[in-house]
């Protein structure tokens, strides 16, 4: 393993009573170790010029069921999106899942 440095649940986008898209209320993977580290210390610029959002990488190992638009928390209740999932296999690195997700700024209204 990379070394994990936090635990993370992974949630998916489900539909409601009313056909509105919304995130399912249990993990569809809980408890998995992972290691997050942030790509720029800096949020990402967006439109204008006006930041949203802070982007981070997120390492895991083998091949969870981790889809583009799920929804990560991690064990210090940080919310994430997941944008892309990369898995890799052989090589000098134990197979593992490399996964970009981002982070809403909390003092953006």
């Amino acid at each position: 393993m990379i070394g994990a440095n936090n635990t993370i649940s992974v949630y998916r986008i489900d539909r409601d009573v009313n056909s509105k898209e919304v995130y399912g209320s249990s993990a569809v993977i809980a408890g998995l170790s992972a290691y997050i580290e942030p790509v720029e210390l800096q949020p990402s610029e967006g439109f204008q010029g006006e930041s949203v959002f802070y982007q981070f990488q997120c390492f895991v190992e083998g091949k969870p069921d981790i889809r583009i638009s799920d929804k990560i928390i991690d064990s210090d209740n940080n919310s994430y999106t997941v944008n892309g999932v990369q898995y890799f296999k052989g090589g000098d690195v134990a197979s593992h899942t490399e996964i970009s997700i981002t982070k809403k700024r909390d003092d953006y209204v």
